[in-house]
C-alpha cells in the first residue's frame, strides 16, 4: 500500500496501486480516469475543536472543507467527500446520527470520530455504529494525520477494486488486462487489501466483496505471507 502517511510504519509501496505525490482518488467516469485530490470534511460545533482539526489536516495535501454544524455539513451531501472527521457532540445531533443520515445518500464516505478521552465507551459505540476509526481528545495532530491518511488510502483501494470489478470478462480464452491475467489481478487485489487493512482478514474480505472463508482459502492456496508489520492476520 502507499507509504505516504506521516509517521506510520514504513511499508513497501504496492506497484499495482501506483505511486502518487500524495493520496489521490480515481474518478472512473471516463477513459482517462482523471485524478483529484482526496476530499476531507471536518465537522465540529466547538470553535476550538474545529480549529484544532483544521490545524491537523493540511490543505496542501487534501481538499479540505470545514463545517461548524450538521446543517452546514449536509450542504455537501451530494458532493464526493472521501473522509469525514467529526466531533462526537454536534449540538442537537450526535456523530452517530450525523453519520447515519449522511450514509443514506453517500455510503462509501469513511468516518473518523473524535471522542472525549475520558470515556472509552464512546469510541466503542461509534465503531459499533459504523465509524471507520476513532481518535481521543486531547487531540494529537500527528495521530490524526495518520488516521486520515490511512482512511484515504483505504478509499483509494476501494476505488481500485471497483474499477477491476467493472472490467468486462471475456467468455473465450484467458482474459487479460494491461498484460495481466485475471487470476494475477485477483491475487494482487487480495494482497493490496490485506496490506491496506494491516492483515485484518475480516476487513479485507469486506472490501473485496468476498467471504472471510473464501479469502482464507485463496491465501492458503497462494501461500501468501503474513503482513510485514507483524500484526495478527486473523481478525
Amino acid at each position: 500500500m502507499l507509504s505516504e502517511c506521516v509517521g506510520v510504519e514504513q511499508q513497501k509501496p504496492n506497484d499495482w496501486l501506483g505511486k502518487n505525490e500524495g493520496p489521490e482518488m480515481e474518478q472512473f467516469g471516463n477513459e482517462s480516469s482523471a485524478k483529484k485530490a482526496a476530499s476531507v470534511m471536518l465537522v465540529a460545533v466547538d470553535d476550538d475543536e474545529l480549529d484544532a482539526l483544521e490545524d491537523a489536516v493540511p490543505e496542501s495535501r487534501y481538499q479540505v472543507y470545514s463545517a461548524n454544524s450538521v446543517a452546514k455539513a449536509m450542504e455537501r451531501i451530494d458532493e464526493s467527500v472521501d473522509v469525514i472527521v467529526t466531533g462526537l457532540d454536534l449540538g442537537n445531533n450526535t456523530a452517530i446520527q450525523f453519520m447515519t443520515h449522511w450514509r443514506e445518500v453517500s455510503p462509501d464516505t469513511r468516518f473518523i470520530v473524535v471522542a472525549p478521552g475520558s470515556n472509552e465507551d464512546e469510541c466503542v459505540k461509534a465503531l459499533q455504529a459504523g465509524a471507520n476509526d476513532c481518535v481521543r481528545l486531547p487531540l494529537n495532530p500527528e495521530e490524526l494525520q495518520i488516521r486520515v491518511c490511512r482512511a484515504v488510502e483505504q478509499r483509494l483501494l476501494e476505488q481500485r477494486l471497483y474499477e477491476l470489478a467493472r472490467k468486462p470478462v471475456s467468455k473465450s480464452g484467458p482474459t487479460t488486462f494491461n498484460g495481466k491475467k485475471l487470476h494475477e489481478m485477483e491475487r494482487e487485489a487480495i494482497e493490496a487489501a490485506l496490506e491496506a487493512y494491516h492483515g485484518n482478514r475480516t476487513h479485507a474480505a469486506d472490501a473485496l466483496g468476498i467471504s472471510v472463508r473464501t479469502l482464507q482459502r485463496k491465501i492458503k492456496a497462494w501461500g501468501l505471507a503474513p503482513p510485514r508489520d507483524g500484526r495478527s492476520a486473523a481478525y
